[in-house]
Order: structure tokens, then C-alpha cells, then sequence
């Protein structure tokens, strides 16, 4: 059964604890928008490469107002070591260890062969992350052919107003709809 989160749905709550211990609910942040990201496991070079983007990014989202939750289906010691340990530009968001898929299962977030597919044709983005930025492959601690995702959720009634289920943050405009979907949103109240 499909049951995918669409534009205009209120966004399914939750409440968990990141890495280091905060204790993160999504209804905290109905004053702000919130980007809740879902990415394979801490030791995936194009995972890596798409937190070294949000965490270069961050600053500008939280100028538009817009916090950033992630989930990595790794466990608390692999995401310190293979992210907070080896990235230069630490995310400042908190990143939530879900190796249940608890929290992907809400969000409907699912595998796919197609994601092993469509990620050979990201092979530049892979040696990118793995020469460039020294993101070698770590430990497989998630499932590999989870696909990516990406909700923006609204301030106020929280509801979806952007939704990704093939999220690729390492595209040059990888961001440009989120951004353009904030700037819109703004003009409108």
C-alpha cells in the first residue's frame, strides 16, 4: 500500500533523540520551516557528500528561516564516526539514528532497485565525495538501496510544502526548489 506523503498534508509528527543526546519533536519547530531529510546509512559517500552540502548550506537556510532534521539509518557511534568525525563543516542539525526505520516507515520512505540504477549515472558525484573529500565508504549499517528523501514542512500548521522522494543534495541546483518554495512562501503571507 502507497501511502505518500503529498503537498498539502500536515506532516507526521515525531519525537526522537539525535546523536548527541536532544531530544528533537517536530511540533518545536511550527515557527520555522523545517527541512526532515532521510538519507541511506552514516558510511555512504553520496550520503556524505549530500550532509557535507546541507551542513554548507545550513547557514542560508536558517537565514529563510528553515531548520534542518536529518535521519540515517546507522547507529548513534557510526554516524559520530564516519560524519562528526571526518567532515570538516560539521552539521549544526541534528542528525537522528534510526536503524529501525521507524521514522522512514512514517514518511513513507522505502528501498528501490531503481535507486541502484539511477546511482550509476551519479558515479562523478561518488569519486567526488570519495577522492575530493576523502568520504570513503564506511561501514553498511542501513540498507543501500533506501532512496533518498526530502520534506519541507511549513511553520504554523506544519503542513508539506515541498516532497522529494528521490532527493539528490549533490546537484548543483539540488536546493533550488526548497529555496524557491521558502522565498514563495514568504511573498505570500
Amino acid at each position: 500500500m502507497d501511502n505518500k506523503i503529498v503537498v498539502g498534508q500536515k506532516a507526521p509528527q515525531f519525537e526522537a533523540v539525535d546523536v548527541f543526546g536532544k531530544n528533537v519533536k517536530l511540533s518545536n519547530y511550527s515557527n520555522k520551516y523545517t527541512l526532515v531529510v532521510f538519507l541511506r546509512y552514516a558510511g555512504c559517500p553520496f550520503c556524505n557528500l549530500a550532509l557535507h552540502r546541507l551542513a554548507m548550506e545550513q547557514q542560508i537556510l536558517k537565514e529563510s528561516r528553515c531548520e534542518v532534521i536529518a535521519f540515517i539509518q546507522s547507529s548513534k557511534e557510526n554516524i559520530i564516526e564516519n560524519i562528526y568525525n571526518r567532515h570538516e563543516h560539521k552539521p549544526e542539525f541534528s542528525i537522528i539514528p534510526d536503524q529501525a526505520e521507524k521514522f522512514y516507515k512514517l514518511y513513507d520512505v522505502k528501498t528501490s532497485i531503481k535507486a541502484l540504477v539511477k546511482s550509476i549515472t551519479k558515479i562523478p558525484y561518488w569519486i567526488h565525495s570519495v577522492k575530493d573529500l576523502g568520504f570513503t565508504q564506511g561501514k553498511v549499517d542501513g540498507n543501500w538501496l533506501m532512496v533518498p528523501a526530502v520534506f519541507l514542512v511549513g511553520e504554523g500548521e506544519q503542513n508539506i510544502i515541498h516532497v522529494s522522494y528521490s532527493a539528490d543534495f549533490f546537484d548543483t541546483e539540488a536546493l533550488s526548489d526548497i529555496y524557491q518554495k521558502l522565498q514563495f512562501e514568504r511573498v505570500e503571507q
